[in-house]
C-alpha cells in the first residue's frame, strides 16, 4: 500500500484492537481512535474499500430521516425566516437534530438560534450567559473529567449522553452525538444528490466488487 505505519504507531494501534474479533469492530475502535481509513486498511491489511463501506454504513445507520415532515410543514407555514421555523419546531418539542435536518441547515445554526432565542428542543431554558461558563477542571483517575453542569445544559447532554473525543492539535474537543450526525449529514449532502439513495449505491458498489473478484479468481 501507498503509505507505512511506524513501529510506534502499529504498536498502538495493535493495542486498540487487542481481543476484538471481526475485522469490522477492528475498523470501528481504530477509527474513533482517530487513525485514518488508509492507515486501518494497511494495519488490518485490507481495502481500503472494505474500511470506507463499514464506516459508511454505520454513519447511514445513525442518520435518520427528518421526523414526521408533514407535520413540521404544517407547524412552519407561512414563516419566512429560518429562525422563526426553529423556534417554532423547538417549541413543538423536536430535537435540534430533526430541525437541522428538516430545514437543510447545520446544526449549530439551530442551536445558535436557540441559545440567543433562551429555547432548547423540549422546551427547557438555558440562559445565554451559559455560552460563557468557562471552568477549570482536572483529569481524575482513569482520565476522567468533570464538567461543570452548566456546561452540560447548553450542549443537551447528560449522564449517559454519547459524545465523540477527538484530539484538534492543541485541544482536546468533546462533541454531542447529534451534533456528529449532523455534521456527517451535511457532508453526505454536499457530494450526494437529492434523491440517490446511498444504500443502494453501496449495494450495487459491492456487487460490482463481488463480481470482478470472482472474475479474477
Amino acid at each position: 500500500m501507498g503509505m507505512s505505519i511506524a513501529p510506534v504507531k502499529r504498536t498502538e494501534m495493535a493495542k486498540v484492537v487487542e481481543g476484538l474479533e471481526t475485522k469490522s469492530d477492528k475498523i470501528r475502535a481504530l477509527n474513533n481512535a482517530g487513525c485514518k481509513r488508509a492507515q486501518i486498511a494497511e494495519f488490518l491489511d485490507i481495502r481500503y474499500q472494505h474500511v470506507r463501506n463499514v464506516l459508511v454504513q454505520d454513519a447511514m445507520k445513525d442518520a435518520k430521516p427528518p421526523a414526521d415532515k408533514f407535520a413540521m410543514d404544517r407547524i412552519t407555514e407561512g414563516m419566512k425566516t429560518k429562525a422563526d421555523k426553529i423556534r417554532a419546531l423547538a417549541q413543538e418539542g423536536y430535537s435540534r437534530s430533526d430541525s437541522a435536518r428538516y430545514l437543510r441547515i447545520r446544526y449549530q445554526q439551530v442551536r445558535n438560534v436557540l441559545i440567543r432565542s433562551d429555547v432548547s428542543a423540549g422546551g427547557n431554558e438555558i440562559a445565554d450567559r451559559n455560552t460563557n461558563d468557562r471552568r477549570w477542571s482536572k483529569i481524575g483517575p482513569g482520565g476522567r473529567v468533570v464538567i461543570s453542569p452548566s456546561l452540560l445544559n447548553v450542549m443537551g447532554l447528560s449522564e449517559g449522553s454519547d459524545v465523540q473525543v477527538v484530539a484538534d492539535e492543541n485541544e482536546i474537543r468533546i462533541i454531542p452525538r447529534d451534533v456528529v450526525i449532523a455534521r456527517i449529514q451535511d457532508l453526505v449532502a454536499q457530494f450526494v444528490p437529492e434523491g440517490v439513495s446511498l444504500v443502494d449505491e453501496l449495494i450495487a458498489e459491492r456487487r460490482r466488487e463481488a463480481a470482478r473478484e470472482e472474475q479474477g479468481d
